[in-house]
């Protein structure tokens, strides 16, 4: 039943003892004090009920509005947690994928970075077909992470034709600047046999930094 309903209901049982003094059905002046006060008691307990039954009603709605914000949120953040599941497999190796998700953010104070590319990249692919290009960074990338196994660096990830890779993280290791370097000079070597037995004008680029990062 609607409060409205109610709270009428109510104040017509509450009024009944009005209609007796208004048509004179007590006898004497106490009869009739004894029934207003009765009245007012009820009307009274009439309106602490109705407000009892709002405040109830506020309640509960504030409440499942709680529960449903909560709900929601969790939602929300499922769907986020699986679309960076997806980014962080389309960019990172299981490695980093591994240590990013166990790990918050962390302070590095010497971290050595070490960033590969090719100078003319974009003037070779106008000249190769999208299958010679894939397959030309493969071969390249390919020998970058044997370079990076052999000198315990930590690939990062593949943006187009750039390679990046990191030293002393999360591992330490006293001879992270000198393996990066060891990476850089070896693979200048090796980009100059793919470009012999591929005969491309290849020119490499690396670049290597050591300091604060966090990861």
């Amino acid at each position: 039943m609607p409060l409205s309903h109610a709270f009428v209901c109510i104040l017509f049982f509450a009024l009944l003892p009005l209609q007796s003094i208004i048509f004179g059905h007590y006898s004497s002046t106490y009869d009739t004090q004894i029934a207003i006060f009765n009245m007012m008691v009820f009307i009274i307990f009439a309106l602490l009920s109705v407000s009892f039954v709002r405040q109830y009603r506020n309640t509960e709605l504030a409440r499942y509005m709680s529960q449903l914000r909560v709900h929601k949120t969790k939602v929300v953040f499922q769907i986020q947690k699986m679309k960076n599941a997806g980014l962080l497999e389309n960019l990172f190796p299981p490695m980093i994928r591994d240590f990013v998700e166990r790990h918050a953010a962390e302070n590095f104070p010497k971290a050595t970075v070490i960033f590969a590319d090719l100078e003319n990249f974009a003037e070779l692919t106008a000249t190769l077909s999208s299958g010679e290009s894939i397959d030309l960074l493969n071969r390249v990338f390919s020998f970058y992470d044997s370079l990076a196994t052999k000198y315990g660096l930590l690939k990062v990830k593949t943006t187009g034709e750039v390679y990046i890779a990191v030293a002393n993280v999360p591992k330490e290791s006293a001879t992270a600047a000198v393996d990066a370097i060891r990476f850089a000079l070896d693979g200048v070597e090796g980009i100059r046999l793919i470009a012999a037995s591929s005969q491309l004008p290849l020119r490499p680029r690396f670049g290597v930094n050591t300091g604060f990062v966090v990861a």
